[in-house]
């Protein structure tokens, strides 16, 4: 794990602060190769599939790829399906299940 810090003066939301975050050092999501190989997905829904990974929404993944919500909750129900899990939560750990292991 790494762990992060960084001190915000008082002049940032209105006290004194300290931003902690922590973070698990060395992983990283698998190629698109292990995906297309490992989920059977296609090239634009291993797109959809990282931006769900980072968060992004239906209307967010439509804006950032030019398609419709409609197409992007399309794509959305076809990753669920294709990764074998029930949230769109559950994406990032699955990609990250599928990263082969650090050396």
């Amino acid at each position: 794990y790494v762990l992060r810090a960084s001190y915000a003066p008082a002049s940032w939301q209105g006290g004194d602060a300290v931003v902690v975050s922590l973070s698990r050092a060395g992983l990283r999501p698998p190629p698109d190769a292990v995906l297309r190989e490992r989920f059977g997905l296609t090239a634009r829904e291993i797109g959809v599939a990282r931006l769900l990974a980072h968060g992004r929404g239906n209307a967010e993944i439509a804006r950032e790829l030019y398609v419709s919500e409609a197409t992007a909750r399309t794509h959305t129900q076809r990753i669920l399906g294709k990764l074998g899990v029930a949230r769109r939560a559950q994406v990032a750990a699955a990609l990250l299940a599928a990263a082969p292991a650090p050396r």
